[in-house]
């Protein structure tokens, strides 16, 4: 077990990974992205998943007051930006500065 945990799952993609958790959902279910989410997975939800029934709203998940407005009981799961978007922005921001 990897810390403790009961179980895990392995994806040769992040697309893939983030298809894995939309298709857990309902239709009903509501989920929040981040408005600067990989352009795969924005349309991923604006396109397809939307027609399938999911609820979705773009928020700046970094504005926690935004976050929170944009909560609904259905609300399921929220998804940031990755790892490397939050890096390669900072390293843009240190360059013009």
């Amino acid at each position: 077990m990897l810390e403790g945990g009961e179980a895990a799952a392995a994806f040769a993609s992040g697309t893939g990974a983030t298809m894995s958790i939309f298709q857990a959902l309902s239709p009903g279910d509501h989920v929040l992205a981040h408005v600067d989410a990989y352009y795969g997975t924005s349309r991923l939800i604006r396109e397809i998943l939307v027609r399938w029934g999911l609820q979705a709203d773009f928020v700046d998940m970094s504005d926690l007051a935004a976050v929170k407005k944009a909560l609904r009981p259905n609300t399921k799961t929220g998804l940031d930006r990755n790892t490397f978007q939050s890096v390669a922005e900072g390293y843009r921001s240190r360059r013009a500065c």
